[in-house]
């Protein structure tokens, strides 16, 4: 992916992780998944994982996000 895009992308969790409050869901339509944001980061399943980990740097998907955990 064009780095403008990669960029475009972090910009866009950052408006998330800035607007949505702790344990907002965040729902990605077109690809199917959704976040929950809790403690400043994006929290999913294994897919939707690997789905926002083609969007992001690897240094940005290493500090955003995480693995949803059941029952948490």
């Amino acid at each position: 992916m064009d780095a403008y895009k990669i960029k475009a992308n972090e910009d866009f969790c950052n408006h998330l992780l800035r607007v949505i409050k702790d344990n907002g869901v965040w729902g990605w339509p077109d690809q199917q998944v959704s976040f929950v944001i809790r403690g400043g980061k994006i929290l999913g399943e294994a897919a939707a994982l690997e789905k926002a980990r083609t969007i992001v740097s690897p240094e940005y998907f290493k500090n955003n996000f995480g693995i949803l955990k059941e029952n948490s």
